[in-house]
């Protein structure tokens, strides 16, 4: 189980080429997915033993949410909310776990022009990826100015570079990228966490609450494809 006040986060995707994934907010804690490598029985012709060997195939089961939302306004969060309660298609989903296995790109090139990071050596992100930067020089000045350690969303450029932005939202809407002026110097990283990247149904949504009031849901998704993971 997962608390998302560690910096884990639950992503819902849209389904465009490329991708982008806006946060889920109001998710306070993520459970699941079980990951297994199950065996299944073989036999040897030659001898007629049953050997078991992996199947290479991974058991997933289910990840829950325990979130929050506000009904009472309308709101584009409140939107995606009561798409994913009412949901019964498949659609593609990402939790990005921040504080596991943590994952360090160079950074090569800074563009002062298009305000990007490029020459990342492709970087495997997506538009919405949350993204921290460390340092053993001087970052590239920028407006707002980056801060080691604070995280920052990371918008899709091309397979080698991105945009970088202050909230999930801005990235997803391509707004509002970080203005980089001067490159830095060496030595500058940007880092980031695991990534499960999963196609999933819903399968259950339990909200409760009066009428009037926000409303707390426990949400189940049966995953129904292969977990990819990035870390």
């Amino acid at each position: 189980m997962a608390d998302t006040a560690q910096g884990t986060r639950f992503q819902v995707g849209d389904a465009g080429t490329p991708e982008l994934f806006t946060d889920l907010a109001g998710v306070k804690k993520i459970g699941g997915a079980s990951l297994s490598n199950p065996t299944i029985p073989a036999t040897d012709l030659l001898d007629e033993a049953v050997q078991r060997i992996s199947s290479k195939l991974c058991d997933c089961g289910q990840v829950s949410l325990d979130l929050h939302f506000d009904a009472r306004a309308a709101n584009d969060q409140d939107a995606l909310v009561d798409k994913v309660i009412a949901g019964s298609g498949q659609s593609n989903y990402v939790i990005c776990w921040s504080n596991l296995d943590a994952n360090t790109t160079a950074i090569n090139n800074v563009d002062t022009v298009d305000d990007e990071l490029d020459t990342l050596a492709a970087h495997g992100w997506h538009t919405g990826q949350p993204i921290r930067f460390t340092t053993d020089g001087t970052l590239p000045t920028s407006v707002p100015q980056i801060v080691v350690g604070k995280t920052y969303f990371a918008g899709y450029v091309d397979a080698d570079s991105i945009t970088v932005h202050l909230t999930n939202a801005d990235a997803v809407a391509g707004a509002n990228a970080i203005d980089f002026t001067v490159a830095g110097a060496s030595n500058n990283n940007v880092t980031f966490g695991t990534r499960w990247t999963f196609a999933a149904l819903v399968q259950g949504a339990s909200p409760s609450g009066d009428a009037g009031d926000a409303l707390a849901a426990t949400l189940n998704f049966e995953i129904s494809d292969t977990v990819g993971i990035v870390g």
